[in-house]
């Protein structure tokens, strides 16, 4: 049978609601304990006026804040709705509060400058609810060091719903522990924030697409390298041999210098670009300025070496030294890329080589099981790989 509470105007269902308040002879119920305690403190004023009385709703919610819906497990009853209801408004910050008995859902409005969602779960859990989480496994290119692992991290671990965060460069993946309320957009969204990208790869298919994206970073990063190689030899040939003169040699100096920085090194401009929107630092950052200012430095000195005389200083350039340090860089990324391929699949060959199979002794006798199904004092007798 439903009933209507007669403070914030909710229908309850009179079997499972859990606070009841007897006044007249008559029988009202409540959605949630702070209806209750203000009908019990002036129950005129809902009945006579439940306009009036509905816009005091304890529901009613505060301007600002995000809200997250979740799972909430071990609810048995309304008592248990109002507990968790109850220990929640509790918390400064939080603004509004709905729990769902029957889909064992928390809808949940807080004020994210005042606390976080990891707070409002562990404050469930210490109630003797539990919140299941679910782990997300997302591929993400474009990482170099450990500041873009550390800038990831940060970004997801922010993300409301986000429990804890891992990401590992070697593997470059991301294992995220979130609630059931996290959608995998809001958690790509998080690290493209940071400026990275998420690879989006079909779980059935993971191995062979993770190796195929591996494969043709490394292709692409030699063919930028042999680029950028030859042409560096060629800029290191005219800046020490100088077959022209000065103003000839800087001119070709830089011609043969621009494919080098704008092609081969254009990654660690993009990549110092989106580091510089999301106000973080990585060693795209130290390779593109100090790349960008001998070149622009050189640029100066040759369209405009009267500049230079003028303040008593040679127009020197430093084509040379932006060339090979793009080259430099590039070939430890490509030594990286390499190495990082063949520990992948050093690792995924170890992991096949884990045990299927036991032989465990119960109750006497010798028995075949999954290795996953051994239990803490079975006493294996063979293990199969």
């Amino acid at each position: 049978m439903k009933a209507t509470d007669p403070v914030c105007k909710m229908t309850v269902d009179t079997e499972t609601a859990g606070f009841k308040s007897e006044y007249n002879g008559e029988s009202y119920f409540f959605c949630a304990e702070g209806c209750k305690t203000k009908f019990d403190n002036s129950p005129l004023i809902y009945l006579n006026a439940p306009e009036e009385a509905s816009t005091e709703s304890p529901h009613e919610e505060k301007k600002g804040g995000v809200e997250i819906s979740f799972s909430v497990t071990g609810m048995h009853c309304a008592s248990c709705v109002g507990k968790v209801e109850k220990t929640l408004t509790s918390l400064d910050g939080v603004n509004n509060v709905s729990v769902n008995l029957a889909t064992e859902k928390a809808a949940i409005k807080y004020d994210p400058d005042i606390i976080d969602a990891n707070k409002i779960i562990d404050k469930i859990k210490s109630s003797g609810y539990d919140v299941p989480l679910q782990t997300t496994k997302l591929a993400i290119s474009g990482m170099s060091c450990a500041s873009c692992v550390a800038a990831i991290e940060k970004s997801l671990n922010t993300t409301d719903g986000v429990t804890d965060a891992s990401v590992n460069l070697a593997t470059e993946q991301a294992v995220i522990s979130h609630v059931a309320g996290v959608g995998v957009m809001e958690l790509k969204s998080a690290i493209e924030k940071a400026g990275y990208e998420v690879i989006d790869i079909d779980p059935g298919e993971a191995g062979d697409v993770e190796r195929e994206i591996r494969e043709r970073e490394y292709r692409m990063l030699k063919s930028k390298f042999v680029v950028s190689a030859i042409l560096t030899v060629v800029v290191l040939a005219l800046a020490m041999l100088k077959p022209f003169g000065a103003t000839i040699n800087h001119y070709a100096q830089l011609f043969v210098t621009i494919p080098v920085i704008f092609w081969s090194g254009s990654r660690f401009y993009k990549g110092f670009w989106k580091s510089l929107i999301h106000k973080s630092a990585d060693m795209n950052t130290l390779v593109a300025v100090g790349t960008a200012s001998a070149f622009i430095y050189s640029i100066a000195a040759t369209v405009d070496p009267g500049l230079f005389s003028a303040a008593g200083r040679d127009a020197h350039v430093y084509f040379d030294t932006a060339a090979v340090i793009i080259t430099l860089i590039l070939f430890g990324r490509l030594l990286e890329a390499g190495a990082k391929g063949k520990t992948s699949e050093a690792i995924k060959k170890l992991m096949g080589l884990r045990a299927k199979t036991a032989r465990v002794e119960r109750d006497g006798n010798e028995i075949d099981i999954d290795i996953n199904d051994v239990k803490p004092g079975d006493i294996v007798a063979v293990i199969e790989y």
